[in-house]
C-alpha cells in the first residue's frame, strides 16, 4: 500500500468528532427496527379478544365434521411458516446495534483515531426481494467480539434453510406459550401436552438456527 492510501484512509477531524454520534445514532435506528420486529411478533395476543376459547369466530366455527378440521390443519401450518419470518428483522437488527455501539466506544478511544474502524461488503444471498444487499459495521481490527457479532450480523441478513427451519421452530414455541396461557389451557393433560409441543419447537428451532449460524461462519472462514 502507498503512502499516500495510507493517508486517505485516515479519518479527518471532523470525521473523528462526527463518529460517536454516527454510530451511536446508527444503533438508535436500529434498536428502532427491532422494536418494529418484536411489534409483529406481539401483534397476535395484543390485536386477539382474551380468551381464545370465548372468541365469537372459535365459539361459532367449531368443526363438526372431518372436513371442518381442513381449515385449521392449513391455518396451522400456514401461520408458523409466515410467521417465522419476523424473526429475521430481531435477528438483524441486534448484531447492528451491538457493533454499532462497540465502535461508538471505539470512535472515543484515542487508539482508534488513525485508523477507520467500520467496512461494509455485499451479500448475494441476502433476505429480502433484491437478494443482494450491503451488509455493514464489517470490524477492520478484528477481535473475537466484533468477529462474533459480525458473523451473527451475516448469519441474520443471510437467507438459508436451516435457519429458516429453525425460525420455524420457535414460532410454534412461541404460538405454543400463546395457546397456554390466552386460551387458557387449564386442563392437566392438554397444559402437558402444549408444553411438550413448546419444548420440542424449541429444540427443534435452536438446533435449526445453530446448524445455520455454523453452515454461514463456515463461508466466511
Amino acid at each position: 500500500m502507498t503512502e499516500a492510501k495510507v493517508k486517505s484512509s485516515i479519518p479527518s477531524t471532523k470525521s473523528l468528532l462526527l463518529r460517536p454520534i454516527g454510530y451511536l445514532s446508527l444503533a438508535l435506528l436500529w434498536v428502532a427496527i427491532l422494536l418494529v420486529g418484536v411489534a409483529l411478533l406481539a401483534a397476535i395476543p395484543i390485536a386477539t379478544s382474551h380468551p381464545w376459547s370465548e372468541a365469537p369466530g372459535i365459539v361459532k366455527n367449531t368443526p363438526q365434521n372431518f372436513f371442518g378440521f381442513i381449515p385449521i390443519v392449513i391455518v396451522a401450518v400456514v401461520v408458523p411458516a409466515a410467521l417465522a419470518v419476523a424473526f429475521f428483522i430481531p435477528a438483524a437488527a441486534l448484531p447492528q446495534i451491538v457493533l454499532s455501539i462497540t465502535y461508538a466506544f471505539r470512535a472515543l478511544n484515542p487508539k482508534y483515531f488513525n485508523e477507520k474502524l467500520s467496512g461494509t461488503v455485499m451479500n448475494e444471498d441476502s433476505v429480502g426481494l433484491a437478494g443482494r444487499a450491503a451488509i455493514s459495521l464489517l470490524p477492520l481490527r478484528r477481535s473475537k467480539f466484533t468477529m462474533f457479532w459480525y458473523t451473527f450480523s451475516f448469519w441474520a441478513f443471510t437467507f438459508n434453510l436451516p435457519t429458516y427451519k429453525g425460525y420455524i421452530g420457535l414460532t410454534v414455541t412461541y404460538l405454543s406459550i400463546l395457546i397456554i396461557f390466552l386460551w387458557p389451557v387449564t386442563n392437566i393433560i392438554a397444559l402437558i401436552i402444549w408444553s411438550l409441543v413448546a419444548l420440542a419447537g424449541l429444540i427443534f428451532g435452536i438446533r435449526w438456527c445453530v446448524k445455520g449460524y455454523k453452515q454461514i461462519s463456515s463461508q466466511l472462514v
